[in-house]
């Protein structure tokens, strides 16, 4: 799923009585079947309905509430607000509706920051009714109640109180208290991956962290990425959540504050919603990297490196070869924790010695082969192409390429030191480290 390309419409701006009418005639009147049903308000809802929209599944998104003042900003008082929280960290969905507040098709990091210091709810909610009317994939009803629930074989059975009902084969329940779940009398929600405070507060890059599909700052010492097995039920039911998951904040709790953590939540789940839905398969095979791929096409972070701004042009290289181990974060206490990438910071060979060779076995010869731990340009194009098995021709490729196509500063010199930078766009391009399957535990599996 995350390597196809999909064709977004123009985004154009509808009336409000207009906008509930557009969307279910369009969905309708293409004879499209239903694949993924979003239950709930809030940003969590919205960011898993329109994620579930990008990737192009059919999508239906029942609010409870009428007003979308109610619903999508729950909890948030109608005057203008300050988030302080997820300084840098802003990503995806949420990213998209800061820069489209602020009339910006652009998103990027400085712009977050300038809109967050004064956000408008209005604003905010008239970003989403123009992303919404973007999707002829997307279903929204209004005011919507769920009269019964039901599992049989693959599919889902939802019926409504107006009596529409939708067989579905993937449920995201976006409510309080997980009204689906408790409809169809299923076991209280319990995770594939449980967390402890040691994964929060550690400074050790964890196996658990290259599975990561949101990112924080929120009630712990330093930025951390949830991972995608503490977002992911136990069993095979296909019915997810947003909020029941222990890492979701309560609304009630610094309700401003909480807007990036639940959207970048809703968005994962959405993808993970969508994969299921997109392969006809069941949620205990979901694919870790595909989720992931998914995520980044869609401008998400897997990782919280706060130096790695949305607008650089390494952005994607650096946050796949983050999610492999290959270069780890560095934990920076200069009064309040920071998680860095230091991309112009030098690398050694004995740094990516231990994960390459789990990646891959061929790589230990070469390093048996280097004593050197310095690693300048020449010899990590030596270490690429024996990885990858390719020739001296790739030597002319890389230097031909290294401002158009890189995008690095400064000239091409096969004896200098190389920075973290150049070691994680070119082994991302060339070697391709981040395709090595992994489980739901970061293991690599091949």
């Amino acid at each position: 799923m995350g390597r196809r390309k999909y064709m977004r419409l123009n985004r154009y701006v509808l009336p409000a009585s207009m906008l509930f009418i557009l969307i279910p005639a369009l969905l309708f009147a293409q004879g499209k079947r239903p694949q993924v049903l979003v239950f709930g308000d809030g940003i969590d809802a919205y960011a898993a309905a329109i994620q579930s929209a990008k990737s192009k599944l059919n999508t239906v998104w029942i609010w409870e509430s009428v007003s979308p003042a109610d619903g999508l900003l729950k909890g948030i008082t109608p005057q203008p607000g300050t988030i302080t929280s997820h300084h840098n960290l802003d990503a995806g969905i949420w990213a998209d509706l800061l820069s489209t507040s602020m009339g910006n098709d652009q998103r990027n990091d400085s712009l977050a920051s300038i809109v967050k210091r004064r956000i408008n709810p209005q604003l905010i909610l008239n970003a989403m009714e123009e992303e919404l009317v973007a999707y002829p994939h997307l279903l929204v009803i209004r005011g919507g109640q769920i009269q019964s629930a039901k599992k049989r074989r693959r599919n889902w059975r939802i019926q409504l109180t107006d009596r529409r009902q939708f067989t579905i084969q993937t449920v995201v329940d976006a409510t309080d208290n997980g009204q689906i779940g408790k409809l169809v009398g299923l076991p209280d929600w319990k995770e594939r991956t449980t967390l402890t405070e040691e994964y929060f507060d550690s400074t050790v890059f964890l196996p658990l962290a290259r599975t990561g599909v949101a990112v924080s700052d929120l009630n712990h010492s330093h930025p951390y990425t949830i991972p995608l097995g503490t977002l992911i039920p136990e069993g095979d039911h296909n019915l997810f959540y947003t909020k029941s998951t222990k890492i979701a904040p309560a609304h009630a709790v610094d309700a401003w504050n909480n807007l990036p953590l639940l959207a970048h939540i809703g968005q994962a789940v959405g993808a993970a919603a969508g994969y299921v839905a997109f392969y006809r398969t069941t949620s205990d095979k979901i694919e870790v990297r595909q989720i992931q791929g998914e995520l980044l096409q869609y401008g998400g972070r897997l990782l919280p490196f706060q130096d790695i701004l949305q607008e650089d042009p390494h952005f994607g290289a650096i946050q796949r070869i983050g999610a492999t181990g290959l270069l780890q974060p560095k934990i920076s206490d200069g009064g309040k924790m920071r998680y860095l990438f230091e991309p112009d910071s030098t690398v050694s060979t004995a740094e990516l010695r231990p994960t390459l060779n789990q990646l891959f076995s061929r790589s230990a010869v070469w390093f048996a082969d280097h004593q050197s731990n310095q690693l300048t340009l020449a010899e990590l194009m030596s270490l690429i192409k024996y990885i990858g098995h390719r020739g001296d021709e790739l030597d002319a490729l890389i230097e031909k390429n290294w401002e158009r196509q890189f995008k690095f500063p400064g000239n091409y010199d096969p004896s200098m030191m190389v920075s973290r930078r150049h070691v994680a766009v070119l082994l991302d391009a060339y070697v391709k480290p981040f395709d090595v399957r992994i489980d739901l535990n970061g293991r690599i599996t091949r």
